[in-house]
């Protein structure tokens, strides 16, 4: 076992330093090299029962991983083995990226987070909502919102904006005007116009309803940063924290791609559509050691190896409760800026810390970042509803041992 874990001690090393990534011992940071171990036995299992095909698994404590490893296949078809540069679709974890991106520009003096977004975006400019009419079931009626659209509720989810899904009920209005614009060649602006033409499924402010808002906060970012949003990721963000493998369109290295699956039924290959526009909700590609950078520079108070991209004030802002006491996703949790924050550590029955944030994407993509234990894990696969991203966070939190 000794002769064992040295040898994969050497091959973490070798895979660390291709990464420029820092490393420790687990035991150097008050973690258990042994229980670290498990993380690796619980993804084999999965994969050899099928409910994976692969995945990147990432630990660091004290701003040192100590335990990062590639598991099973990239392309389970093809017999591609999963590699830990491996580029994976974000889905929604997107969305904490492109919110910090907002936020520098809130640093510059741009807005303030109760200014109305129509300031900049005209087009949202006296929205209306959606409202039942009692005429008949699923009947509604439009009212003028109480107040317009500001900063926050678009960076929170609370702006009364579609998530495209049946449980809003302006999701057939998305499916209509938003959705096939997506795929279609059209631009971020052209998108967030259609957005606009939608009325609201609530008053902005009175619900947390999870939504694609943040396409709305990539557009933000293109007007008041006056660079196509691309353009102002790569070169406020990727550039300074070296996060080269992150971008929206992956032209590079297609072969490098974890192909995504469905969990249902049986895992199967599923063709994703690419968006064919900076899709901020939901559109940007990374690997797991890119998404460590960006989560340790938050975890250092929003710089890292000398590049500044945000203040620690602002990092205290944005994972801070936002939405006060409207029901959320998940008991003993409420959201900040672009982030779940752990606000009962008894209600949320997680082991998580107090303070603790994190977001998920819809392929099984999971970070948690934890200032008090100092901790960041990371879960990269492409399984769908898989049940294994769960799994794998209490196995990081047992195996810390001081």
């Amino acid at each position: 076992m000794t002769t064992l874990r040295v040898l994969v001690s050497f091959l973490l090393a070798l895979q660390l330093a291709a990464a420029d990534l820092p490393t420790a011992t687990p035991e150097a940071v008050g973690m258990s090299a042994e229980r670290l171990d498990k993380i690796s036995a619980l993804v084999k299992r999965a994969i050899e029962e099928g409910r994976i095909s692969g995945a990147v698994t990432l630990v660091a404590r004290r701003g040192k991983v100590v335990h990062y490893r590639a598991h099973g296949y990239a392309d389970l078809e093809a017999q591609q083995p999963m590699s830990t540069d491996s580029v994976f679709r974000l889905e929604s974890m997107t969305k904490p990226i492109v919110s910090v991106a907002l936020m520098t520009l809130y640093e510059d003096a741009k807005f303030q987070l109760r200014d109305p977004i129509s300031q900049v975006l005209p087009e949202f400019k006296d929205p209306v909502v959606m409202v039942p009419d009692g005429s008949a079931v699923g009947g509604f009626s439009l009212t003028t919102a109480d107040r317009e659209i500001n900063f926050r509720d678009i960076l929170t989810h609370t702006a009364g904006l579609s998530s495209g899904r049946g449980a809003m009920p302006n999701a057939p209005l998305y499916a209509e005007k938003v959705a096939p614009l997506r795929t279609s060649g059209a631009s971020l602006e052209e998108v967030v116009q259609a957005f606009a033409s939608i009325p609201l499924a609530f008053h902005p402010g009175t619900q947390f309803r999870y939504s694609r808002g943040t396409d709305v906060v990539g557009r933000l970012v293109e007007v008041l940063g006056g660079q196509p949003f691309g353009v102002f990721l790569n070169e406020r963000l990727f550039k300074p924290l070296r996060m080269n493998d992150t971008r929206f369109a992956y032209a590079a290295d297609p072969d490098r791609f974890a192909m995504p699956y469905a969990t249902v039924g049986g895992l199967r290959r599923i063709n994703i559509r690419p968006r064919t526009y900076p899709d901020g909700a939901a559109g940007l590609s990374s690997t797991a050691a890119d998404y460590f950078r960006f989560a340790q520079m938050m975890l250092n108070g929003g710089s890292l190896n000398g590049a500044k991209v945000i203040s620690r004030k602002t990092v205290e802002l944005m994972t801070s409760n936002h939405i006060g006491d409207l029901p959320f996703l998940r008991p003993g949790n409420r959201f900040g800026l672009g982030f779940r924050i752990t606000t009962d550590v008894g209600e949320a029955a997680e082991l998580r810390s107090l303070g603790s944030y994190s977001w998920a994407g819809a392929l099984g993509t999971t970070f948690v970042i934890d200032p008090q234990e100092e901790l960041i894990a990371i879960f990269m696969v492409q399984a769908a509803r898989n049940s294994v991203s769960a799994q794998f966070e209490p196995l990081v939190y047992a195996a810390i041992d001081d």
